[in-house]
């Protein structure tokens, strides 16, 4: 492990937090050094290559660790896509951890940068496993939404941000739609969509105004194709009802 790590990783976590502006807690570990002029770091990204915010954050990182970094400190990046939104399952899992171990296995990697909560939770599983490439290697996290409680020895190995700016948001939205009362929510049903929807619901007593929240769910495009146009068709219902009874009034 290169020495003074710590303080690189600390000022990329810094400026992500900068960038994304949703922290709520960054954990602290000690790294110690040796001399070796290279910096070798695996990242592993929860979805796949098409991920446009993965791929920024990538880049940001990439960017300020070149502009950070001592000039006698040599980088060597790797990329790995989990890809969890087409499997998720143990066998699954199981056998991204052997392709690890094969790849990197005579490879001294010396820190795992995880993005999202997929990646997050799969490098936290083997951090602590000695059948692991991953096993006692230095973890930077971000984009996790999951609350993360981080006890004994996992608070040697990893570190990170956690994103938490739901409230915000949705005020942001309500303020800018006065006449909003109803807030439909597209979402997937896979780690990340799930802790969002619990978020939501937890929030709400934070909104300035109360709003009813709607969430269409579903992994395939089709299901939140059909339950967008039943929701078109109730809307419609509901003008016409309106329309209807205006018409009534004043005739009357």
């Amino acid at each position: 492990m290169k020495k003074g790590l710590l303080i690189y990783v600390t000022i990329i976590s810094i400026s992500m937090l900068i960038i994304l502006n949703s922290t709520t807690s960054i954990y602290a570990y000690n790294i110690l050094g040796n001399n070796d002029k290279t910096l070798d770091i695996l990242i592993i990204n929860s979805y796949d290559s098409k991920n446009e915010w993965e791929n920024y954050i990538i880049t940001g990182f990439e960017e300020k660790l070149k502009d950070i970094k001592p000039q006698d400190l040599s980088l060597n990046i790797d990329l790995e896509y989990l890809d969890i939104r087409k499997r998720n399952d143990k066998a699954y899992l199981d056998s991204f951890n052997d392709l690890l171990n094969k790849k990197y296995q005579y490879k001294d990697i010396d820190i795992v940068f995880a993005i999202d909560d997929g990646a997050f939770e799969f490098v936290k599983s083997k951090v602590l496993n000695s059948k692991s490439v991953l096993y006692h290697k230095q973890i930077l996290f971000t984009g996790v939404n999951n609350p993360v409680e981080l006890t004994g020895e996992y608070k040697k190995y990893i570190t990170g941000i956690l994103q938490a700016n739901t409230d915000q948001l949705f005020n942001l939205i309500l303020y800018l739609h006065p006449n909003v009362d109803t807030i439909n929510i597209i979402i997937d049903e896979f780690i990340y969509s799930n802790v969002m929807k619990k978020r939501v619901e937890s929030y709400k007593s934070l909104f300035f105004r109360p709003v009813k929240i709607n969430f269409i769910q579903s992994n395939y495009i089709e299901d939140i194709e059909n339950k967008l146009k039943k929701l078109m068709i109730k809307i419609k219902l509901l003008f016409l009802q309106a329309h209807l009874c205006i018409k009534v009034i004043n005739h009357m």
